[in-house]
């Protein structure tokens, strides 16, 4: 897996602040969380290239294409793609417990019509994702502090 971010360099050779779309949480991967990353990102991982994604390719198939940004430990995701088999399931995350943890539900759930990349969602969605190319978009979110 690649780092989550592309640093962008200016002519002085400093890094480029950004707005990024995640703040990055620490957590320890249990050892489920990390076999499941070992074992299945290689099937159902994506890595960021900046290349636009074929999801045709990607899934082998042209079901329509549900996005989910920020999906957590993905059980939501999980089970949306076990309930609709008949659609293709893709999720951004950047907590690798949280992709561990969506990586071992979909083992467990044996499902095949998900996929996960660990990036920034913004350089994803402005890279990677042509505009007609997904179904729908799912963004969850908490704010803390609003009472």
């Amino acid at each position: 897996m690649k780092s989550v971010i592309t640093p962008e360099i200016n002519e002085d050779g400093k890094v480029i602040r950004r707005v990024r779309s995640f703040v990055r949480r620490q957590g320890r991967l249990t050892t489920r969380q990390e076999n499941a990353l070992k074992m299945l990102w290689p099937k159902m991982g994506v890595d960021f290239t900046g290349q636009i994604l074929s999801f045709d390719s990607l899934f082998g198939n042209n079901a329509p294409v549900t996005l989910e940004i920020g999906f957590g430990m993905g059980s939501t995701l999980v089970t949306m793609a076990e309930q609709n088999i008949a659609q293709n399931f893709f999720g951004i995350e950047v907590h690798m417990p949280g992709i561990g943890a969506c990586l071992a539900a979909a083992k467990e759930a044996n499902i095949s019509n998900l996929r996960i990349i660990c990036h920034d969602a913004i350089e994803v969605l402005e890279k990677m994702l042509l505009n007609s190319s997904l179904n729908m978009v799912h963004l969850f979110f908490l704010i803390h502090g609003i009472k």
